[in-house]
């Protein structure tokens, strides 16, 4: 959960960080448009297109991160429901299961080993 927190965090900053370079380049091209020639302008227009590139995808991750938290949420919250309704079945599945199987593999090992 700190993981998803620290990244959300970074994200968030570099979203800021674009943002506030793009209220700059829009500054700089108000002004270059005063008395510039057409090349600055333009590299301003790229500059300023990088940036909402670079914010676009910015969000994307931050969404896919929002998004992956709220299914471990559910996934969590199903699983706390299914053991209170389904004690044995859900311990069953969750514990018996993956034991049993460890016990087979550790059989395996020793039966190989001799």
């Amino acid at each position: 959960m700190g993981e998803c927190r620290d990244r959300r965090r970074r994200t968030v900053a570099r979203i800021e960080v674009s943002a506030g370079g793009t209220f700059n380049l829009a500054a700089r091209t108000s002004v270059a448009a005063r008395g510039s020639s057409c090349r600055e302008i333009e590299l301003a227009f790229d500059l300023r297109k990088m940036a909402i590139a670079s914010i676009q995808a910015d969000t994307r991750d931050l969404k896919l991160t929002i998004d992956s938290f709220g299914q471990e949420i559910r996934q969590t919250g199903n699983t706390i429901a299914g053991f209170v309704h389904h004690p044995l079945d859900t311990a069953t599945e969750k514990l018996l299961v993956p034991a049993v199987l460890s016990i087979i593999k550790g059989l395996r090992s020793k039966k190989e080993q001799a």
